[in-house]
């Protein structure tokens, strides 16, 4: 596991944990004004919408991080990810685009 990999995954599942933090402290507290509505049909439509994306972009962002190496274009999806969603995967994927670049000058001397 390269540097770039295991400070992806440290910010992977430090924004798993302040996910899960919000989500419990927004309940809990569900008095405090928010844009959580307070019926239950509204407030199921939006924890199932609001779960379906981030598990769908905290999915995508694991497999970019672990497949970091093996394609160039996983950087690429996780430099995506970290514009659109999380500044933090940026550092990842520019240093994996690093790192798969010295790789590939390596592989063409030879």
């Amino acid at each position: 596991m390269s540097g770039a990999q295991l400070l992806g995954w440290i910010f992977f599942w430090l924004q798993n944990v302040v996910l899960i933090a919000t989500s419990i402290i927004s309940t809990v507290n569900s008095k405090d004004p928010t844009i959580i509505p307070h019926d239950l049909l509204s407030t199921g439509f939006a924890f199932g919408l609001f779960l379906f994306f981030v598990v769908f972009l905290q999915g995508m962002a694991g497999v970019a991080i672990k497949k970091l190496h093996e394609e160039n274009y996983w950087s690429i999806v996780l430099l995506i990810i970290g514009i659109f969603f999380n500044w933090f995967y940026v550092i990842s994927a520019i240093w994996g685009m690093i790192l798969n670049q010295k790789a590939d000058n390596i592989k063409s001397r030879t």
